[in-house]
């Protein structure tokens, strides 16, 4: 049986440089960190591409940060070779980011965009949002170089930037886009989220519900150690339903602990979970999430 996905998200590393204050990759992760076996990345593209369909694209993306994983040229080389038709989603807080990465994504066309992410320019807001001083700069130069870099080249990869509206803003949102506004192909300012129930304070949980959508059009997380979770606010696996190096994908997916969470979502009951009690992904509106973009 076919499965279709809106997208995949693929959890290639666990290891981040990175201190966000609305993450909860410091704070509350409970697993080791690690990078994704090649096998076991091989085995699940080839399985995805050969067996199901993906609307969106595979995301490398998880509890890590891709410019941490050691393999992320490898991994996307063997994307562009043995898978294709599957389209690799790329983004990063670039403060490790190496310009051979830059260099080869652009050169080889590893990527049909890539995405950046940055919450602070400044010393002060930099502080308050990765607890390091120096990581907006840093990210900045990544950036910098990477739209250079990109601008001479006869085939450029689209830019993306998001960056999040923070409780405590004091203008760096502003400061981001008169740096960057101009400069790449999209922006988009957010609300964070609040990671289900860990940060209710970053987004208001509305009276009125809705299904959870992840549970409608499947968008899973496959976890660096290949448990598959249903949602990427899931941060300790608490409702893995299978693990793809024991079962096949359809496998999982005709497997009672699926059937459940789906027959929970149809009930009305998805909340009685606790990693799903409070999640603002379940508002009805979910507008003023998406604050501004181009």
């Amino acid at each position: 049986m076919a499965l279709r996905f809106r997208w995949i998200a693929i959890e290639t590393t666990t290891h981040c440089n990175s201190h966000c204050t609305v993450c909860p990759h410091g704070t509350l992760f409970q697993h080791p960190l690690t990078t994704m076996s090649e096998a076991l990345f091989s085995k699940i593209l080839r399985e995805i591409a050969e067996e199901h369909t993906v609307d969106e694209h595979i995301r490398f993306g998880g509890m890590g940060d891709p410019s941490c994983d050691n393999q992320l040229l490898e991994r996307l080389r063997f994307m562009q070779k043995e898978t294709a038709h599957l389209s690799p989603h790329v983004a990063s807080n670039m403060a490790s980011w190496k310009k051979r990465y830059t260099e080869a994504v652009i050169q080889e066309q590893l990527l049909p965009a890539m995405r950046f992410s940055l919450l602070g320019l400044s010393p002060e807001r930099s502080m308050r949002a990765y607890q390091r001083a120096e990581q907006g700069e840093q990210a900045r130069r990544a950036i910098d170089y990477f739209l250079e870099y990109n601008s001479r080249s006869s085939q450029p990869v689209r830019t993306e930037l998001y960056t999040l509206l923070m409780p405590d803003d004091q203008g760096e949102v502003a400061h981001i886009k008169e740096v960057f506004w101009d400069r790449v192909d999209a922006f988009e300012v957010w609300r964070p989220h609040s990671w289900s129930n860990l940060f209710p304070q970053l987004r208001p949980t509305q009276n009125e519900r809705r299904q959870c959508s992840k549970l409608l059009q499947p968008e899973p997380v496959i976890c660096v150690n290949g448990d598959v979770c249903p949602c990427s606010m899931d941060v300790n696996r608490q409702l893995a339903f299978g693990n793809v190096g024991e079962q096949s994908l359809q496998e999982i997916y005709q497997g009672a602990a699926w059937q459940r969470l789906v027959a929970l979502n149809a009930q009305g009951l998805i909340e009685t979970l606790p990693t799903c009690h409070g999640c603002t992904f379940l508002n009805a509106d979910g507008s003023g999430v998406l604050i501004e973009h181009k």
